[in-house]
């Protein structure tokens, strides 16, 4: 999945450089600017960081699959700390 493959030190999270050099690598053709506009958009609570969450839901509204994506998110993280 490509937003675990940027989350460069493994919080969960996608800091705004974390996702700018993901947006760069997959090779949309987008601006800088056109990145930083996504970013914000996603970035539901302004914090500079995108979680799993606020990335789901940006694509479904559906709260029982962002509760299963959830889950499924905390399970892989216990997973990869064992």
């Amino acid at each position: 999945m490509i937003f675990s493959q940027f989350d460069v030190d493994g919080s969960g999270d996608i800091t705004r450089e974390e996702f700018h050099k993901a947006m760069k690598m997959i090779s949309l053709g987008l601006s800088d600017n056109e990145i930083y506009k996504i970013m914000r958009r996603v970035d539901a609570n302004n914090d500079g960081v995108i979680n799993y969450l606020e990335f789901a839901s940006k694509f479904r509204e559906d709260l029982g699959y962002e509760a299963k994506m959830k889950q499924r998110a905390n399970n892989r993280l216990a997973t990869l700390k064992e």
